[in-house]
């Protein structure tokens, strides 16, 4: 009936009460007020039984009864007082009972009276004084309760009994396991892998072990006896502060909730934690719900997880349509130029078609598919460097206008054919030399311009190339259309793989997808950018902004659509290769006759080898000018046979001829000792014109064959030169007939005067920097304006100028001087004339 606390707390109080009344009746207990109530009532019975003599040895009983009656009214503890004359006459009565046997409550007192008697006045018994006072206890129970010592058992039990209660209120509260954990008890729990909480039944903090402490970076004692609510819990899906929370569920139901998930913002860091939660009533003594234990499983990882895969998924979902849609974009693709190819093949072999202009177009219709199809195949290998992280890029001094006017002159046919116009100019100066990748600005630049004439059919494509130098130096190419334009929705979309700007663009003009997205990538490597901006209907304008790289000894020139054209364009493609020597190490027969025949062609005298070990016993019996290497073959591969003709001395260049097209097959190349490698399928015409200005350069500038000024497994090595050979004079390799190119060598041998004398100064000076600046430009710009010899000297004298070595230094000023000297220039009369007159240059 009683609750535990109360009785422990009543039994307490009853053990308190017995031993002080105990102590009492053994008279241990002080009893220092009832003694002074004995002395209070003497003193008022001497003092009545003194004015009482008085008034009986006058016979003065009125006064003495007026007297007697004032004193019992003033005192509230005196009763009633009478005088008794001896032996039994009453002079003044009792107002109350008068017991004559003696009370032993201590409440009645007689005090006797005396008389003086006769002349000797001796003292003599008279009567007495009768007083009754309250006694001190009385045998009744109220009687008892009005006593002192009953209001002070009351006191002091009722005191300590509300004492224990509220102590034992607390204390059993510590050793209730239903509302604490003892000590002994929460080291365990602090050993869990997840975070506890004990909650009372109105939701205080009792106990959290440590996990849930160290996730809150706070110690446990702080987060005792805070309500839970009050921490900063949200929900995970809104991020709102919970209407209800489920402790308060568990604790009403009196059941086990569970998989409920809550969020909780850490104050120190803002961080979003994901809890979820099980929460178990505790149940008291009496099956009554007396708190709830939380179990908090931290699932923030695995829900960043899900989300993550959420994403994931989406993504994947996403890209897998994205690729279904370029399988089937490329299949098309495929399709279409592999029709052409196989059907005018095969008219071709049926000999169905006699008529050679007839058969022309056909031949022409197939080359055209088949370069569409490697282009496709480039762009594919292109975008898997890319996602694979493999993309790589040099930076080496590059002609940007040599390479737009490339761009223009292979892709001109093609706008001519859709009757637009193909246009170039610069804004301003261009430095002559950047520093870039070459073959991937090549690329940018046919695929945006190729784009521009795709998706345009009437107007013109127009190139516009600016410099700028207010924060950094770079160079900015415009390529403007009047095509169809984009969609202004649509402008960063066309910049994603497989991606065009919707599908009618795909149906009307082809594509996969892909050209703009590589472009992206391969301008971001080099540094720069691609941006576009678009009208529908009226165009649109791709910018390319690439960093040049230092331009501080750079030649600047301008130049528009009258002289947009390319040095190789006036290159001798028939005859080109005259008299070089060379030997085609090939297993596939029918390269080997296109190729043979092609180089034939340009004039070569062409030698073929079945694999390498063929190729290995003629090229070390014969001399060769170039030997072709394919790097697939029966007996010995490509890469046994460069490695062994290097190691016997060979230092003719071995120009590799490889199906793979990654980065990595190159450097193996490279590192068997090839000199450089043509891809395969290769075009045919970039092999000759390569071969053929390698070769032209050659013979013009000292008449060496090729194989003697080749370096030897990628080395830089000089060959030594006889007397007659450095005699022997400069000219450059560009072709002089064109007025925009004897302006660029005329304008270049000027300043390359002033510039030997920059060097000689600042070697002088022994400014280093400064000297190593200036080899640096001669090694980059010689070779553009036609004088590859420049090229060894100077790139020997920056680095000698960087190491500080004085001999090497002056030995390559006085060689590059030497050059300078060597250098001849054609004369306007000689070349009106026809006659090769030179003009030598100022020394």
């Amino acid at each position: 009936m009683f609750s535990m606390r109360f009785r422990v707390a009543l039994g307490l109080v009853s053990i308190l009460m017995m031993i002080m009344v105990l102590g009492s009746l053994l008279g241990l207990m002080p009893n220092q007020p009832h003694h002074q109530m004995w002395i209070g009532r003497r003193d008022v019975g001497d003092a009545l039984a003194l004015n009482a003599r008085h008034c009986v040895m006058r016979d003065e009983w009125d006064s003495l009864g007026e007297m007697l009656g004032t004193a019992v009214e003033q005192n509230g503890d005196l009763r009633s007082v009478a005088v008794i004359q001896y032996p039994n006459l009453t002079r003044i009565q009792h107002t109350i009972d008068w017991k004559d046997r003696a009370a032993d409550d201590g409440s009645q007192y007689r005090i006797p009276l005396q008389r003086n008697v006769g002349i000797t006045g001796i003292p003599e018994a008279w009567g007495e004084l009768q007083l009754q006072f309250r006694p001190t206890r009385e045998l009744s129970v109220w009687g008892m309760a009005d006593t002192s010592w009953f209001k002070y058992f009351l006191f002091v039990g009722g005191s300590v009994f509300l004492i224990y209660l509220f102590s034992l209120d607390r204390l059993l509260g510590l050793v209730d396991p239903t509302k604490a954990i003892m000590a002994r008890v929460g080291s365990p729990l602090d050993s869990l892998s997840e975070g506890l909480m004990v909650l009372d039944s109105n939701g205080m903090i009792l106990r959290v072990n440590s996990v849930f402490a160290e996730i809150l970076e706070c110690c446990s004692e702080d987060l005792v006896g805070l309500p839970a609510t009050g921490l900063p819990w949200v929900k995970v899906d809104s991020g709102q502060k919970p209407d209800m929370f489920p402790w308060g569920k568990a604790s009403s139901q009196g059941g086990v909730v569970e998989g409920v998930t809550l969020g909780l913002i850490r104050d120190f860091d803002s961080q979003l934690r994901t809890f979820r939660l099980q929460m178990s009533p505790l149940i008291g003594p009496h099956g009554s719900n007396t708190g709830v234990l939380v179990s908090l499983e931290d699932v923030s990882e695995l829900e960043a997880t899900r989300a993550e895969l959420t994403c994931a998924k989406e993504e994947a979902e996403a890209a897998n349509q994205a690729k279904s849609t370029f399988l089937a974009n490329v299949s098309h693709e495929i399709r279409t130029p592999m029709n052409a190819i196989l059907g005018f093949t095969d008219v071709l072999r049926r000999d169905i078609v006699r008529d050679e202009a007839k058969r022309r177009h056909h031949l022409d219709a197939i080359y055209t598919s088949g370069t569409h199809l490697l282009n496709l195949i480039n762009d594919i290998l292109d975008f898997s460097k890319v996602e694979a992280g493999k993309l790589e890029v040099e930076q080496t001094d590059c002609s940007l206008r040599a390479i737009v006017d490339q761009v223009v002159t292979v892709l001109k046919v093609r706008a001519v054919s859709k009757g637009i116009s193909l246009q170039c100019h610069s804004l301003g100066e261009i430095p002559d030399l950047i520093q870039s990748d070459p073959m991937r600005l090549r690329q940018i630049l046919t695929n945006l311009v190729g784009n521009a004439i795709k998706f345009t059919d009437e107007g013109e494509v127009r190139i516009t190339v600016g410099f700028e130098h207010e924060i950094e130096s770079q160079v900015v190419i415009d390529v403007s259309d009047t095509g169809v334009g984009i969609p202004a929705d649509a402008l960063e979309k066309i910049f994603a793989p497989f991606t065009q700007a919707d599908s009618s663009v795909t149906r009307k003009f082809g594509g996969t997808g892909l050209g703009l997205s590589i472009s992206r990538h391969f301008a971001r490597a080099l540094g720069g950018e691609i941006t576009v901006a678009s009208e529908v209907s009226v165009g649109s304008t791709f910018s390319v902004s690439l960093p040049t790289g230092p331009v501080e000894h750079v030649l600047f020139s301008t130049w528009d659509d009258s002289d947009s054209s390319t040095a190789s364009k006036d290159l001798p493609q028939e005859k080109g290769l005259s008299s070089m020597r060379l030997l085609l190490v090939e297993d596939g027969e029918e390269n080997r006759e296109l190729l043979t025949l092609v180089l034939q062609a340009g004039g070569a005298i062409v030698d073929t080898a079945e694999d390498g070990l063929i190729g290995v016993r003629k090229a070390l019996a014969e001399e060769y000018d170039v030997i072709l290497m394919d790097m697939q073959m029966p007996n010995m591969d490509g890469y046994e046979a460069s490695t062994l003709l290097r190691q016997q001395g060979l230092t003719a260049p071995i120009i590799a001829l490889t199906a793979h097209a990654m980065e990595g097959d190159h450097q193996k190349c490279l590192a068997a000792g090839c000199s450089d490698f043509f891809v395969k399928p290769i075009d045919l015409d970039a092999m000759v014109q390569t071969l053929a200005e390698t070769w032209r350069g050659t013979n013009q500038s000292c008449g060496l064959p090729l194989s003697e000024l080749t370096l030897t497994s990628g080395e830089e090595a000089a060959a030594e030169m006889t007397q007659t050979e450095q005699k022997a004079p400069l000219v450059s390799r560009l072709p002089m007939e064109k007025p925009q190119f004897r302006e660029i060598v005329e304008r270049f041998i000027g300043r390359l005067d002033e510039q030997l004398t920059s060097m000689q100064a600042a070697w002088d000076c022994r400014d280093f920097d400064e000297l190593a600046g200036l080899a640096h430009w001669l090694k980059g710009t010689g070779g553009s304006v036609g004088f590859d010899e420049f090229g060894d000297p100077s790139a020997r004298l920056e680095i000698a100028a960087k190491d500080q070595l004085a001999d090497d230094i002056e030995a390559s000023i006085l060689e590059l001087r030497e050059l300078f000297d060597r250098i001849q220039f054609p004369t306007e009369a000689a070349k009106a004339s026809g006659v090769d007159g030179m003009a030598t240059s100022p020394s």
